[in-house]
C-alpha cells in the first residue's frame, strides 16, 4: 500500500510539474538596482506608466509599472502587441501565451485590490511586469505594486510578488525588445547588445 502510494504522489507531482504554466514570484533584492533609461509611458503627455531598462548585478531587466485608471484598457494594448508579435505557430507563441495567462492573472487580482482599497480618492489601479535575462536564466514575472508619486517623480512603496516563470532567451529578448522600442522610441544600442549575448 506504501509502495502504491508513493507510486501515485510522484505521478501527481510529475503532472503537476508538466501542466504548471506559472509559479509564485520570488523576491528580489532591488536595493542594487541601476536604472539605466526611464520612459514615460505611452508618453509624458498621457501617462499610465513607466517603462525601466534596469541593471540588476549580471541581469539585465525590462521592468514596466503600471499606474492607471484604466489598466483593463492597457492590459487589452499589450494583448494586441502579443498576438501581432508572436502569432499561433511561431517560436515564440507559447511562452506569449503563458505571459498573456499571467497578465490576466495579475490584472484581476490587482482590479479586486483597487475596487477594496480603503483611500477611496485614489484613482490608480497598479501592477508591475518585469522580463529579466541573464546567461543563466530567461524570466518574465508579475507583481502588486503600490507606489507614491510626487509630480513626476514616482517612488516603489512594494511590488509584491505575484507570478512568475521561466522562458527561452529568444522570447525574453524579444519581448524586452518589443517593449523597449514602443517605451524609448527605439532600441537604445547599449541594450540591444546586452540582449543579444543571450540570444
Amino acid at each position: 500500500m506504501r509502495r502504491g502510494l508513493i507510486s501515485a504522489l510522484l505521478l501527481a507531482l510529475a503532472v503537476t510539474g508538466a501542466n504548471a504554466a506559472t509559479v509564485p514570484a520570488k523576491t528580489t533584492d532591488r536595493s542594487r538596482d541601476v536604472i539605466v533609461k526611464r520612459a514615460l509611458i505611452p508618453s509624458p503627455k498621457n501617462v499610465h506608466g513607466e517603462a525601466r531598462w534596469i541593471r540588476r548585478g549580471d541581469a539585465t531587466c525590462l521592468q514596466t509599472l503600471l499606474y492607471t485608471p484604466s489598466l483593463r484598457r492597457g492590459i487589452d494594448v499589450m494583448r494586441k502587441k502579443e498576438l501581432k508579435a508572436w502569432p499561433s505557430g511561431s517560436a515564440g507563441y507559447g511562452d506569449s501565451s503563458r505571459y498573456m495567462a499571467m497578465l490576466d492573472a495579475a490584472s484581476k487580482e490587482a482590479l479586486r485590490r483597487f475596487d477594496a482599497r480603503n483611500d477611496r480618492a485614489s484613482k490608480l489601479q497598479m501592477m508591475a511586469i518585469e522580463f529579466t535575462i541573464s546567461e543563466k536564466e530567461a524570466t518574465f514575472a508579475t507583481f502588486m505594486l503600490e507606489i507614491e508619486k510626487k509630480g513626476d517623480d514616482v517612488m516603489i512603496v512594494s511590488m509584491e510578488p505575484f507570478k512568475a516563470t521561466g522562458g527561452s532567451c529568444a522570447y525574453v529578448a524579444g519581448a524586452m525588445r518589443l517593449q523597449a522600442a514602443a517605451a524609448f522610441g527605439g532600441v537604445p544600442k547599449e541594450l540591444d547588445e546586452a540582449l543579444g549575448k543571450e540570444r
